[in-house]
């Protein structure tokens, strides 16, 4: 059920997150560094993993991938998204319940999805080389831009 609805749980905590904001220079400058190097990591994990890793369908994959960043991080796009709702927690600068419980609540998160995940993949045959590329890899991340950006254009407003 998290998996089919992760967008809607992570777009709750943003906005928890977002509203509780007390950014300032000092935390934009931790924040903005962490936020680009998770969407980079993201990019690169999706150029990878292609189309099938945006999907809301909880069914396996037929194999999985180990090419790009798979070779040393078994789920680099949790790791990615764990840096981006770092970035955001670190720039917003919420008081530190907020950030100790969005954290949490993050971390709980992701690694009940990255646990469910590695049972699915166990013994898949294993599939390598870049499979996005260009416009491509950059229109399938359409909706992570659009809603990071938003966290964060509300973020640079409050400050």
């Amino acid at each position: 059920m998290l998996f089919r609805h992760r967008g809607v749980v992570f777009g709750a905590i943003g906005l928890i997150v977002v509203a509780l904001a007390q950014p300032t220079h000092g935390s934009l400058a931790l924040g903005v560094p962490l936020l680009l190097g998770g969407l980079l990591l993201r990019l690169w994990a999706f150029a990878h993993l292609g189309p099938a890793g945006r999907t809301r369908d909880p069914a396996a994959p037929a194999t999985r991938t180990v090419s790009g960043p798979y070779r040393w991080v078994a789920h680099p796009v949790y790791l990615a998204n764990g840096l981006v709702a770092g970035g955001v927690l670190a720039a917003a600068a919420p008081p530190v319940p907020v950030v100790v419980g969005a954290a949490l609540a993050v971390a709980a998160a992701y690694a009940s999805l990255a646990l469910r995940e590695s049972r699915q993949l166990a013994g898949l045959p294993a599939r390598s080389g870049l499979v996005l590329t260009g416009a491509r890899l950059l229109r399938s991340e359409r909706s992570t831009w659009l809603s990071v950006g938003l966290l964060l254009a509300v973020v640079l407003v409050r400050v």
